[in-house]
């Protein structure tokens, strides 16, 4: 069956030409290229709502970010003994230190209470 190169519909043998994109059939579509990208740790996040939080504030920022969680999904303590905290975020390594930057700058403004282990914050190492 051919696909359309465009928007990668399947369509009946019987048809040549996509009707949405008016481009001619092939019989099969090209391996595309997949982009690896090598993410590095930004951000050791003590909670979930401290992971999502700072993950917004990059992606506001235009920063692709993401969360890998630290945790035993269900539980609430983490997966593995030494790790104390909940998950990290996770960046490009090509704006890694710009991340860290947005993130420094948006710890700094938050109070600090010195009895608050959570207000305690680690750069990944």
């Amino acid at each position: 069956m051919p696909f359309c190169p465009r928007c990668k519909a399947e369509y009946l043998d019987s048809v040549e030409t996509c009707p949405d994109c008016q481009v001619d059939l092939v019989p099969v579509l090209p391996i595309e290229q997949v982009e690896m990208i090598d993410w590095v740790p930004v951000y050791q996040a003590p909670t979930e709502i401290a992971a999502n939080m700072v993950q917004g504030i990059l992606n506001s920022r235009n920063l692709q970010s993401s969360i890998r969680r630290n945790v035993v999904p269900g539980y609430v303590i983490p997966a593995s003994w030494y790790d104390a905290y909940w998950g990290e975020i996770l960046v490009p390594q090509e704006v890694a230190e710009q991340a860290k930057e947005i993130v420094q700058e948006y710890l700094d403004g938050l109070p600090y209470d010195e009895n608050d282990q959570n207000s305690q914050t680690s750069e990944p190492s």
